[in-house]
């Protein structure tokens, strides 16, 4: 989903596909992927080694939440913003292709600085469920969760909320991503320091 039009911080925003992978060396989008996928089973493996409690669910979120920390901070050279719906959905849509391949396809359908919706058409998770004997639902669960996870971690003023669902037999999925309600502050990852700095909103 390399389509996702991102507009721009300034009161007359300015519309305009961007396609910032391709500004990303394919060593470095390779180096990206793989160091994923060797730290995510020590990820799981520390999270559950640690357990004391709670569900498998707060754990794998946990977990997806340490993974996509990994990945932005490993991103931070590039100075991908995060400061607004459009942003944080273009760059989640960076990290998902590196971490998911580019088999991933959708269109933008509403777009503005407090809400992105775009149409997943093609997922390369469910493909691969089915050519594994994976039941769609689970992969569906841990796609959203996932989701879920890397969105909050980019800036955690924002949610994502998914309908339809490529698993579940429908010919796509929407996936929105909102800013929550209320908000009384903005957290924005400073691609500088690889930080979160809280802005607190006026009256």
């Amino acid at each position: 989903m390399h389509n996702i039009e991102v507009l721009s911080g300034q009161e007359s925003a300015q519309e305009g596909r961007m396609d910032h992978i391709r500004h990303i060396p394919m060593e470095i989008r390779w180096r990206i992927a793989a160091r994923t996928l060797t730290y995510m089973p020590l990820a799981f493996a520390r999270a559950f080694g640690h357990r004391k409690s709670g569900s498998y669910e707060a754990v794998r979120s946990s977990v997806y939440r340490e993974i996509a920390r990994e990945i932005a901070t490993l991103l931070s050279s590039f100075h991908f913003p995060a400061t607004n719906a459009a942003e944080v959905a273009h760059t989640s849509d960076i990290i998902a292709t590196i971490v998911f391949g580019p088999g991933m396809e959708g269109d933008p359908v509403e777009i503005s600085h407090e809400r992105v919706v775009f149409r997943i058409k093609e997922c390369p998770v469910y493909h691969v469920s089915r050519e594994t004997g994976i039941a769609p639902e689970m992969a569906r669960k841990e796609c959203e969760a996932f989701y879920t996870a890397m969105i909050e971690e980019l800036n955690p003023a924002y949610s994502v909320a998914f309908s339809g669902g490529i698993c579940t037999g429908s010919d796509f999925c929407d996936m929105s991503v909102v800013r929550k309600e209320p908000v009384l502050w903005s957290a924005v990852r400073d691609p500088h320091a690889g930080v979160y700095e809280e802005t607190v909103k006026g009256e």
